[in-house]
């Protein structure tokens, strides 16, 4: 409608739907939150509400990266260093997505302990509210890791500056 490209970011928890699929292959840009390599890990960071499945929601990423040739990004979400053994197998399941680019990230605000609707700073909690502060990862442990995946990879990696104030 408005002739300019569209970018669509999805937590890819309904990428195992058909029609999300197709849905989303309308898309100019997509970019897939993933934040775990495996389904312990997932849960602990994601905390996906009852009913969703990590099998399915890999899958569901593999068959729409099948399925469409459009730009991918793939967003990771860092809360501690990985370990070499889940770094290694992120590389190999970025190896097999190719998106065109990574972004790793790290906490910048606190998050809510449980489910509410006023954490995106449209009403400011604190930690007396509800609300766990997050240390970041350090910059320079993410860089390092950038650097590894994308000398494995091929793919442009993107993450916080070593600039950056703070970590």
């Amino acid at each position: 409608m408005t002739r300019r490209p569209v970018a669509v970011l999805t937590n890819s928890t309904l990428l195992g739907d058909a029609r999300v699929r197709q849905d989303l292959s309308k898309a100019d840009i997509v970019a897939a939150k993933i934040d775990a390599v495996s389904e312990a890990q997932w849960r602990r960071v994601n905390r996906p509400v009852p009913g969703l499945d990590w099998q399915i929601l890999w899958s569901g990423l593999r068959q729409f990266r099948q399925e469409w040739s459009g730009k991918l990004a793939i967003q990771t979400m860092v809360l501690a260093s990985w370990s070499p053994q889940d770094q290694d197998q992120y590389i190999d399941l970025m190896q097999q997505l190719q998106p065109v680019e990574i972004q790793l990230n790290t906490p910048t605000r606190p998050r809510a302990r449980q489910r509410q609707l006023e954490t995106r700073g449209n009403n400011p909690l604190t930690a007396a509210d509800g609300m766990q502060i997050l240390k970041p990862v350090n910059a320079e442990i993410l860089a390092i890791w950038a650097q590894k995946i994308a000398t494995a990879t091929g793919i442009t990696v993107r993450c916080v500056p070593l600039t950056a104030t703070g970590l």
